[in-house]
């Protein structure tokens, strides 16, 4: 069901919030599947956020029925997990960053970027990496 998580994180990436954006981000950060109390401790402990759980539950069962996040049964307790990838959630909102700021142009984008502030060596190694690939 890909496509449908695709179509759901296009239309997230235009209309997320950034709150939503961070509980995605707890997701593929902890990279493995948790409960509700799960969730709302690392929320409390890393993100600052004291929601109730009718709040938490508001922002999760959001992300369900966008195709963002999926819940698997394990013994009594549901447990939440990042149904698409990072790069999937992200792509739509950078090609239309690109295309509507840089008129599509990759370069001007990176080199906006990188003007403003400091690349490390490994960043620039991984640039140099995707370039010798592309050329391949």
């Amino acid at each position: 069901e890909m496509s449908a998580s695709l179509v759901g994180s296009e239309m997230c990436i235009r209309d997320r919030t950034d709150t939503e954006y961070e509980i995605m981000l707890l997701f593929w950060e902890k990279k493995e599947p948790l409960t509700f109390r799960e969730v709302q401790q690392i929320c409390s402990a890393e993100l600052q956020k004291d929601w109730k759980k009718q709040t938490l539950n508001t922002y999760l069962s959001k992300l369900v029925s966008l195709g963002l996040l999926a819940i698997k049964k394990d013994g009594s307790k549901n447990k939440y997990y990042a149904k698409v990838k990072k790069k999937d959630f992200m792509n739509p909102w950078l090609h239309d960053l690109c295309d509507s700021v840089f008129q599509g142009s990759i370069s001007d984008l990176v080199l906006t970027y990188a003007g403003t502030k400091p690349i490390s060596k490994k960043e620039i190694e991984k640039l140099k990496q995707f370039i010798d690939d592309w050329e391949e």
